[in-house]
């Protein structure tokens, strides 16, 4: 079974294509609009805590998967990294690079649409930025209360931020924002109470 679901994508252009990510459930895969699900992760992932699911801009065949549930809940499981799909689901490995404990909680995953080799992962020790489409990551946001749990980009334009949202219901939060160049530093913009 699915277990609970976390995430969902709608192909870009072929909406009746859906995927799911469940908590120890992996990826769910429906081709009639929800009708029916299948799942190839279960012997392909080495964990199925699957919470983030993003298309690469322009690639809908390529997606990637953050495992780890870190919000804090009771029954959260440990996550094993971040998967890649580039046959629209049907494979999927490991990217090498996250396979240490700073990807464990991987909450959110995000693919620049400036340059697609640029990839973002919100965990729970912090927010990292890849420039060579996940061979390598450096840490943004050195262990902040509680891991940050959520991203946005502003997608259009030569230009944009995006932005960071860290802490949990136990922890103080924060929201932060990095311009999306691959190069620039994050700078705190709120921060506030759990």
């Amino acid at each position: 079974q699915g277990g609970r679901t976390r995430a969902l994508l709608i192909h870009p252009t072929t909406p009746n294509i859906m995927f799911a990510g469940g908590v120890a459930g992996g990826v769910w895969k429906s081709t009639d609009s929800g009708g029916t699900w299948s799942t190839t992760t279960d012997l392909q992932m080495s964990s199925l805590a699957v919470v983030a699911l993003t298309f690469q801009p322009g690639n809908p065949n390529i997606i990637l998967a953050g495992t780890g549930e870190g919000f804090g809940n009771g029954g959260a499981a440990r996550g094993a990294g971040i998967f890649r799909t580039t046959d629209g689901g049907t494979t999927w490995t490991r990217l090498a690079a996250t396979a240490t404990t700073d990807f464990h909680y991987t909450m959110d995953v995000v693919i620049s649409t400036r340059n697609t080799s640029r990839i973002y992962a919100a965990t729970r020790t912090g927010v990292f930025r890849s420039n060579d489409g996940g061979g390598t990551w450096a840490n943004l946001i050195a262990t902040p209360a509680g891991g940050c749990t959520d991203l946005d980009l502003q997608k259009g334009g030569p230009s944009g931020y995006l932005f960071i949202a860290c802490g949990t219901n136990t922890n103080i939060g924060a929201i932060y924002r990095v311009v999306d160049d691959g190069t620039s530093v994050v700078q705190p913009i709120i921060s506030g109470q759990p």
